[in-house]
């Protein structure tokens, strides 16, 4: 694996004839796992900073919390709002007022990752996406891609654990591997209150990656990709 800067490059080996639409699948599978990765890390990074907010106006405002009823609604709040962040149904609104710039920043709420997903062009660079480093079209060949260094490490771990999975590993299946890595619901150890089955939806990241995964493993089964897992940091030379 070549680094440069903060980028990383990985790969693929390539066996046999390729028609246009084997280019096409390859490019458009690896294309969409990095972007769907892209987008966790997107969200991931707005919600910390949607939640530092958060904590920044309950620390300013709890000194002011000096009625004991006051301060047991405000407790009661503060454990509304654990709830909140592993729910994401509602904004819970405080007992009290909050300024108008406290309100505003609160307001913005983090994105939908599925909003996200679909408007990359507009919450990342051209530095941030998946770009191509290297192609050598021959019998062996293979291509080779560059991308932002803690995305492509992420993805290359989870490839490698789909492709070598231990007994165990095997029995839980490539859905519960892949939600390991894309999984966005913040669990809150401080609350054991389990989600309604209504709100159990599985998560349009998991859902994609895996439909590219098996796209990849079609490639290879059809012998037009030497083993992804033992080959995916290979550079065409």
């Amino acid at each position: 694996m070549s680094e440069n800067s903060n980028k990383i490059t990985f790969g693929f080996k390539t066996k046999g004839t390729w028609t246009i639409n084997d280019l096409t699948l390859l490019s458009t599978s690896i294309g969409n796992i990095y972007d769907l990765f892209l987008s966790k890390n997107i969200y991931k990074k707005a919600q910390d900073s949607y939640l530092e907010s958060l904590d920044h106006w309950f620390h300013k405002y709890e000194k002011y919390m000096d009625h004991p009823i006051m301060y047991d609604y405000y407790k009661i709040w503060k454990e509304t709002l654990r709830l909140w962040r592993k729910t994401k149904l509602f904004y819970p609104l405080p007992p009290f007022n909050l300024p108008d710039q406290a309100m505003l920043s609160l307001d913005k709420g983090i994105p939908d990752i599925e909003y996200i997903l679909n408007n990359l062009d507009y919450y990342s660079n051209e530095h941030e996406r998946l770009q191509v480093y290297r192609i050598r079209i021959s019998s062996p060949g293979g291509f080779s891609f560059q991308g932002m260094g803690e995305i492509l490490k992420e993805i290359r771990e989870m490839v490698k654990d789909l492709w070598y999975r231990n007994k165990q590993e095997k029995a839980k299946g490539e859905l519960e591997i892949i939600k390991r890595y894309l999984d966005i619901c913040r669990e809150n150890e401080e609350i054991n209150v389990p989600l309604p089955k209504y709100l159990q939806k599985r998560n349009i990241l998991i859902d994609e990656t895996y439909k590219n995964i098996k796209q990849l493993k079609e490639l290879e089964s059809q012998n037009k990709l030497a083993n992804v897992g033992e080959n995916i940091d290979y550079i065409p030379e």
